[in-house]
């Protein structure tokens, strides 16, 4: 009987020794998750800025092509009086 709890406090120690071996790995996969929910968060970040910077590059956009569509206007109604005197 003693020998039987001998083997089980040795399996015992054998058991707490390999936890605390597993510990510190544990502890370095709970730095790697928060650095890469940190990661996510950065990317997630730079997509929304390279959406809001994408719609503002539309916007400017549209304000080219309106100015340019006065332009053309105006430059038509100008030269049409000088094309029906030709």
């Amino acid at each position: 009987m003693e020998k039987i709890l001998q083997q089980i406090l040795t399996e015992l120690k054998n058991l707490s020794e390999d936890i605390n071996g597993i510990k510190p790995k544990v502890d370095e996969l709970y730095g790697l998750k928060s650095k890469i929910e940190e990661s996510h968060e950065w990317l997630s970040a730079l997509h929304h800025n390279s959406q809001v910077h994408k719609a503002e590059m539309d916007q400017v956009q549209h304000k080219i092509a309106v100015i340019e569509g006065a332009l053309i206007g105006a430059a038509n109604s100008l030269l049409e009086p000088l094309k029906k005197a030709q």
